[in-house]
């Protein structure tokens, strides 16, 4: 289960058929694994809602993420899956395995996320 501090989330007004909008706050997150990412400053991204799909879009173009949910309780926890997703894959990779754009991507990370404590 992920727990992310300082999230807000709205419930969908299903009268209006619109989807919250506001900001999604990366402050903290705790991995399923117990891994603990602190955000060095909170990021802000500010959902879409794209009309002809009907699918709520988040975009952090630092970390190359660009998702799209029916909701946005489920486009949240897909950029939940993908922070720590790049995290395992790109931040702790071994310099040498990676291409010269995946060490961007990895600087990237490394520039705005630390690691803090292993939770039990």
């Amino acid at each position: 289960m992920w727990h992310l501090r300082d999230w807000k989330m709205h419930c969908w007004n299903s009268k209006e058929m619109l989807e919250d909008l506001s900001p999604v706050y990366l402050t903290e997150i705790i991995c399923p694994e117990g891994r603990k990412l602190r955000f060095l400053t909170p990021i802000a991204i500010v959902p879409t809602f794209d009309v002809a799909t009907r699918m709520v879009c988040l975009e952090y173009p630092p970390f190359r993420i660009d998702l799209a949910a029916p909701t946005r309780g489920q486009v949240t926890r897909e950029l939940l899956d993908m922070v720590h997703l790049l995290w395992q894959n790109y931040a702790l990779a071994p310099d040498d395995s990676l291409s010269a754009c995946a060490r961007r991507l990895k600087q990237a990370l490394l520039s705005a996320i630390e690691e803090v404590i292993r939770c039990q």
